[in-house]
């Protein structure tokens, strides 16, 4: 927010940092900008701000949750419900684009029933389970937009008694270490996340360091990761 932005600069200004890493991006967010008109190395972990010329370093949302609908898809599903993360941030809208794309390549009509845009904690995935549950003919499948949204989702699909992975289908997003730990272990989109940090690291240092041969900003891709959650589509 505004105070983030405000706090950056005047750090900035007290000389004891030389750049900053921002993480958590919004889409319309101020601290790219007072940054860049203070003048202060930066770089994005993830989406630039509309209208930024910041350097970043991103795992492709939209290309990982095609992929991800492209498993469910092909596991016979066409009912698959989104929840997606808050529209604010700037990840939201990646991964929104790549689940309406695979929709469309498929010729699956887009139900906004099954839509839910939820929070960022365990519970924010439970209660949408709670809504999606509620629609008639309710979804096959589900793609969460993150590893904690699923977890969350799979508590309330037990609490509604059914079985994952044959009732109802389940993709996550991050590839978190508990994913492979849960019961049963979640399929997910695991994101390279040593990769983009040294990205990151590479891009800051050359903001710093103003080189002419500055880096490039850097897209990264996701690599689905099948486990037990997922399953064929039950007739």
């Amino acid at each position: 927010d505004q105070n983030e932005a405000e706090l950056g600069v005047q750090l900035a200004r007290t000389g004891r940092v030389n750049g900053m890493i921002l993480l958590d991006l919004q889409v319309d967010d101020p601290r790219a900008q007072a940054l860049a008109e203070a003048n202060v190395p930066h770089v994005c972990a993830g989406p630039a701000p509309a209208g930024s010329s910041s350097p970043y370093a991103l795992v492709d949302g939209r290309a990982a949750a095609q992929a991800a609908m492209h498993h469910l898809l092909g596991l016979g599903h066409r009912r698959i419900a989104l929840i997606q993360l808050p529209s604010e941030l700037a990840e939201s809208e990646p991964r929104y684009q790549g689940y309406a794309d695979a929709l469309a390549e498929a010729g699956v009509a887009l139900d906004p029933s099954l839509i839910v845009e939820a929070g960022r904690t365990e519970e924010d995935g439970y209660q949408a389970i709670g809504e999606l549950l509620s629609v008639p003919g309710g979804p096959t499948a589900v793609l969460a937009c993150s590893d904690e949204l699923a977890f969350g989702a799979m508590h309330a699909l037990y609490d509604a008694g059914l079985e994952i992975g044959r009732d109802v289908s389940i993709v996550g997003f991050d590839d978190v270490p508990l994913a492979a730990h849960t019961h049963p272990p979640l399929t997910t989109m695991h994101q390279p996340r040593r990769a983009v940090g040294e990205h990151l690291a590479t891009l800051l240092a050359d903001t710093i360091e103003r080189r002419t041969r500055a880096a490039q900003s850097a897209v990264l891709g996701a690599r689905l990761i099948v486990r037990r959650s997922t399953g064929p589509l039950r007739l």
